[in-house]
């Protein structure tokens, strides 16, 4: 080793050695070949002898001799030489920055990178806030300037990051204290007492205490008073107007109630003795055919009931976008008879049309009925503004062709294929209205089902 004090700093043709500013330049026996930095892994040829990086020499392009070309390169680590270098004494990184430290080369990672090291070493914080800074700053910013060190809200005493509690927490704390809105004489009104203290604020607008008989003024609460005793015959006669309003929609009301109780009924007493419903409506106004329509529903939808049945399909666009099919409730064909339900598919693979198909299912007569199922159907697709112009289908299950889906089930509760018109309606017929006809209100359908 040389007695030269003169500093050395090596620049490295690639990362393979010690790249320190050593305190004395080191034998040329230490530096690599390749990166002419002295040796980290030092490894030596056999077939010429010469000192390589570990790395450096895997780094070659092939594996013949980086000096020499050797095509068979035969290499080995030198234990020597490695201690000899890492005995070598260096100057910090940091000197620059002011750090003084000098130590062997096998001491600088750890004086790098211990916490009691190098106070010039730049280091994250460690609260991953991204910042990064000398070591010596670390302990202060941590405890004064992280935005991600935990602190307490001063108003509610909740513990969090700094920059949540200065921030999205400062906008909802309930203990911040805010001014009034109204710029009344009330400071430092807790949030979570905003909206009481608005309900007594003498400057708050409100509306008059009359506002529900008609009048429509406005003022601050403090005004109200005065309000009231400057209107006190406007206030009368707005009174008096609103009574004799309600007393008249009261008695319009009744007399709806006592007419809609009897419709129920009569519809109650026709469906008790297993009757069609629908013939004893027909001398109803037609106004008035809708509302029955939906009395009808809700009597048969209560669930096994005995056709002839009235079911109501909602909420039709939203099946209709999402082609869901409606099941209606179970009801049977006669008294003690088989067991059956309504399915309405509102939209066709297409998506143009609207159909209908009968489903059998389990019934709890089963064993005394004869099978296969036999008998004719009829499906009425009702318009809901009178007794006319209904869509009506029917099917035979007499027929050969629906032979096959009408035996008793075993295996499931309904029947995996249903039978119906493929296309009952297109959706741009369903959709129009005319002064007598409409089948698609209040985005619903009603069908009926009877047996003929």
């Amino acid at each position: 080793m040389s007695d030269t004090t003169a500093p050395a700093r090596f620049q490295p043709d690639t990362a393979g050695g010690y790249n320190y500013q050593f305190i004395k330049v080191p034998l040329g026996i230490f530096v690599c070949d390749i990166c002419h930095l002295p040796s980290k892994d030092p490894y030596l040829t056999v077939c010429c002898g010469h000192l390589f990086c570990k790395t450096c020499l895997d780094g070659a392009k092939n594996n013949c001799c980086p000096m020499c070309r050797e095509e068979e390169c035969v290499t080995f680590p030198n234990k020597q030489i490695d201690r000899e270098i890492k005995g070598l004494m260096v100057y910090c990184t940091n000197q620059d920055k002011g750090c003084n430290w000098e130590g062997e080369v096998s001491n600088i990672d750890s004086h790098l990178s211990s916490d009691e090291g190098c106070q010039f070493e730049d280091v994250a914080c460690p609260l991953e806030c991204g910042k990064i800074m000398m070591r010596q700053f670390i302990a202060d910013h941590e405890v004064s300037q992280c935005p991600r060190r935990k602190v307490d809200c001063h108003y509610c005493c909740i513990n969090g990051e700094h920059q949540f509690i200065e921030g999205k927490h400062k906008d909802e704390c309930p203990k911040f204290p805010l001014s009034c809105p109204n710029q009344c004489n009330s400071d430092h009104v807790l949030r979570e007492d905003i909206s009481n203290h608005r309900s007594k604020c003498p400057l708050e607008m409100i509306d008059c205490e009359f506002s529900t008989v008609g009048c429509k003024a406005k003022m601050p609460r403090k005004e109200q008073d005065d309000h009231n005793k400057e209107n006190t015959e406007k206030h009368l006669i707005m009174t008096r107007q609103k009574l004799d309003d309600t007393a008249m929609e009261l008695t319009t009301v009744k007399n709806q109630h006592a007419q809609r109780l009897a419709t129920v009924e009569t519809l109650l007493c026709h469906l008790s003795r297993g009757e069609d419903l629908l013939p004893s409506l027909i001398s109803v106004e037609s106004t008035q055919w809708g509302i029955h329509l939906e009395l009808a529903a809700k009597l048969s939808q209560s669930g096994n009931q005995i056709a002839p049945v009235v079911f109501k399909v909602k909420d039709f666009s939203y099946k209709k976008s999402r082609k869901l099919q409606w099941y209606s409730d179970p009801f049977y064909t006669h008294k003690e008879g088989y067991k059956m339900c309504l399915c309405v598919d509102p939209a066709d693979d297409n998506g143009n049309c609207c159909s209908w198909y009968l489903h059998l299912m389990k019934g709890q007569y089963d064993d005394e009925l004869k099978w296969p199922l036999s008998g004719v159907f009829c499906v009425k697709f009702l318009n809901q503004i009178s007794d006319n112009e209904h869509i009506q289908q029917s099917i035979g299950f007499d027929d050969d062709e629906n032979a096959n889906g009408t035996y008793r089930l075993t295996d499931r509760e309904r029947s995996k294929c249903g039978w119906g018109p493929v296309e009952l309606i297109t959706h741009d017929k369903l959709a129009k209205v005319t002064p007598t006809c409409q089948y698609l209100k209040k985005d619903s359908l009603f069908f009926k089902v009877s047996q003929l």
